[in-house]
């Protein structure tokens, strides 16, 4: 067995009764995302990108993913040199 394969999380879904297959499928793709963590690593090193859209498209997408312990780990760790309200 691969060392990747080993590291798999498992990311059962337990689907509402009214929720739709496509609502389904979106909340396992975001899972998959979240447990992955070279992934993981790659978007926080982008949030660290001198190019703003870069760093903020990264932040959009990283908001959006299921929390796990590593990325919450990760979050609070994270040092902030200044906040931007773009609102």
């Amino acid at each position: 067995m691969s060392k990747e394969r080993e590291n798999d999380k498992d990311i059962t879904i337990t689907p509402k009764p009214s929720q739709s297959p496509l609502v389904i499928m979106k909340d396992m793709f975001k899972s998959l995302l979240s447990n992955n963590q070279k992934l993981m690593d790659i978007l926080f090193d982008l949030l660290s990108s001198s190019d703003v859209k870069v760093a903020n498209d990264t932040w959009e997408l990283l908001t959006i993913l299921p929390l796990n312990m590593s990325l919450k780990t990760s979050l609070e760790k994270l040092q902030i040199e200044n906040e931007v309200n773009f609102c």
